[in-house]
């Protein structure tokens, strides 16, 4: 797991992607001092993706009972591609029992409990007594990276409104009437940005239920 950094270093000399460890996202990626995550000085820096999908227990025959259930996944990316997704190897973090999919805002309920774990492993990191290579000790800082859903999913989990609305996209601004799906021109597209989407879930959150309704239409957040 330590070595998925050393990798990453070694093939961006080449530009060639391999991996997650690759990409823009975490060879830019700075941990809470400020330097590049991977540097721990000896330390454990590991990086996570949260996976969430719903299902249909009850399988999906079309005359059947119309039940959702969801569970929570989280993913270690520093395991090598081919034991990362292997069963014993993911960790399944919670249920969200049906019968019916929670709501966008009642979705943060079953994560907080997971959140408040990985606040701790970011800041200030989680000491272990003992590890295999590590028999006197070794502190640990974990952060989660990415989501790995379906596309609804993804914007639910995210925080994020439904695809089919008017903000359809959640990575740029994009509206339905000012861009439209067919507008293939990058350059057009203003990004959204950590800043204003901190912003508009600070304004949604303090506005209250119905107030939030209108946020939630101005911002698709």
């Amino acid at each position: 797991m330590d070595q998925s950094w050393k990798k990453a270093q070694e093939s961006s000399k080449t530009g060639i992607m391999h991996d997650i460890f690759d990409g823009e996202v975490l060879r830019n990626f700075k941990g809470p001092d400020g330097r590049h995550f991977s540097i721990g000085n000896g330390k454990g820096r590991y990086v996570f993706s949260l996976s969430v999908d719903f299902l249909n227990p009850l399988s999906n025959k079309q005359a059947g009972k119309k039940i959702s259930v969801s569970v929570i996944n989280i993913t270690c990316l520093n395991l090598p591609p081919h034991l990362r997704y292997k069963p014993e190897n993911i960790f399944l973090a919670g249920i969200i029992p049906g019968p019916c999919e929670p709501s966008f805002t009642s979705l943060n309920h079953f994560f907080r409990p997971l959140v408040d774990h990985f606040l701790q492993f970011w800041q200030p990191g989680i000491c272990y007594s003992c590890t295999h290579g590590h028999p006197q000790g070794r502190l640990v800082r974990c952060t989660i990276v990415c989501v790995v859903c379906d596309l609804p999913t993804a914007q639910k989990t995210s925080g994020f409104v439904s695809s089919a609305h008017h903000h359809f996209c959640s990575v740029c601004d994009c509206t339905r009437k000012a861009n439209g799906y067919g507008n293939t021109n990058p350059s057009a597209w203003k990004r959204r940005t950590n800043h204003s989407c901190r912003q508009s879930a600070k304004q949604f959150r303090r506005a209250g239920p119905s107030a939030g309704e209108n946020i939630a239409n101005q911002t698709g957040i």
